[in-house]
């Protein structure tokens, strides 16, 4: 019987998180996620990273009274997989809405709601004030974005902090 628990390098577009899933497999049995029979590596072994990316992500009720002018705001695995592509087509959408709760166990999202609200990216540009010192930020906030600020998912998957 396959687990929410493991995942597969197939499971994935990018090829550095296929050598992640591949360097970490610690079994072999069917993927739940894809349905591939090989070696499986636990999804924990993704924590930290999707930890980080989701940090990309705010409610859409908290950007512009819940609009956003660009994205649709949509849960938080398909604002990933729009945004990124990070997994194959061939994990169908059902499955996919278990990756991140079996990736991120005994941790929330960053800001605290559940997988299932609507998120828009974070733009840092709504958050920043010109101040006659340059800019600043209402408080110590790590910055991020795929719009600008931080183009590529390696960097944000490694934590890029800005300030």
């Amino acid at each position: 019987m396959s687990s929410r628990e493991f995942c597969c390098q197939s499971c994935f577009e990018y090829e550095w998180l296929r050598q992640l899933a591949k360097q970490n497999e610690t079994q072999s049995g069917v993927c739940f996620y894809c349905g591939t029979t090989g070696g499986l590596a636990p999804t924990l072994v993704f924590q930290a990273g999707f930890s980080n990316l989701l940090k990309d992500y705010i409610p859409a009720a908290y950007a512009n009274g819940g609009k956003d002018s660009f994205f649709e705001s949509v849960p938080i695995i398909e604002a990933i997989q729009r945004d990124w592509k990070l997994f194959s087509s061939g994990i169908p959408s059902q499955k996919l809405h278990h990756f991140l709760p079996a990736a991120l166990k005994g941790q929330g999202l960053p800001h605290g709601t559940d997988f299932s609200t609507p998120v828009v990216p974070f733009t840092a540009m709504r958050w920043l004030q010109p101040t006659t010192s340059g800019l600043t930020f209402g408080s110590s906030i790590q910055i991020r974005s795929q719009i600008g600020l931080n183009a590529t998912l390696s960097r944000t998957w490694k934590d890029q902090v800005l300030l």
